[in-house]
């Protein structure tokens, strides 16, 4: 009996975190139907923009999205974001349809700090408790360079790897575990190490992602 009431807390507890998680999705990202949540979870929309977060539908997220002022990060439909992964955005990130990133994944467009050593220790007087930035700046991504990421259709960002700014990743493109990507991945290509580097061909498909979906869908 004792086991089986505590069960019945936890499941509670649980559907009210859940909810209350839901709920601060929807007032920051503009999410299709068929969203699912998982309490791993966390969105900090910076604007009062709504539209700066734009997740497709038949998602599941259960990382972080992170999003400055200015920023914009599209999420396309069926894709995912898993336990630990986060995508943190200045400019802009756009994930296609059908993508995946992975457990721990990294996907940012800045370099999320001042380069030089002038620099960085300006903002860590700035940013630190009684500084003038304090707590404004916060991590300081506003104070470093930044190039839009984008990331195609039907790829797999694999766990604990890391895209950088300015990184375009090809439709079908897999990045391998651990990998550090600082440049541009060719589509249906496997790609691994650091500085991540190609490693594999993978089979071209002889039609559009586009139709195959249809063709998917309809059977």
């Amino acid at each position: 009996m004792f086991l089986y009431l505590a069960k019945c807390l936890l499941r509670t507890y649980r559907n009210n975190q859940l909810l209350k998680l839901s709920q601060k999705f929807h007032r920051e990202a503009t999410i299709g139907p068929f969203f699912e949540l998982e309490l791993g979870a966390s969105i900090k929309n910076e604007s009062d923009d709504k539209g700066k977060i734009i997740i497709g539908h038949h998602c599941r997220i259960n990382g972080t999205l992170a999003c400055k002022e200015f920023g914009k990060i599209k999420i396309g439909n069926y894709s995912t974001i898993q336990s630990g992964a986060s995508i943190e955005c200045l400019q802009n990130i756009s994930i296609g349809n059908f993508s995946a990133v992975a457990g721990c994944a990294l996907v940012t467009d800045n370099n999320t700090h001042a380069i030089g050593i002038e620099e960085w220790i300006k903002h860590r007087i700035r940013t630190a408790p009684e500084g003038a930035g304090y707590p404004g700046l916060g991590n300081g991504w506003e104070l470093s360079d930044s190039a839009p990421v984008k990331i195609g259709d039907g790829v797999w960002v694999g766990a604990g790897s890391t895209i950088l700014k300015g990184v375009t990743v090809g439709d079908g493109a897999i990045v391998a575990r651990g990998s550090v990507v600082t440049k541009d991945v060719v589509p249906f290509t496997i790609v691994a190490g650091n500085p991540a580097r190609k490693v594999k061909d993978l089979p071209v498909p002889d039609k559009p992602i586009d139709e195959i979906v249809n063709e998917i869908l309809v059977k």
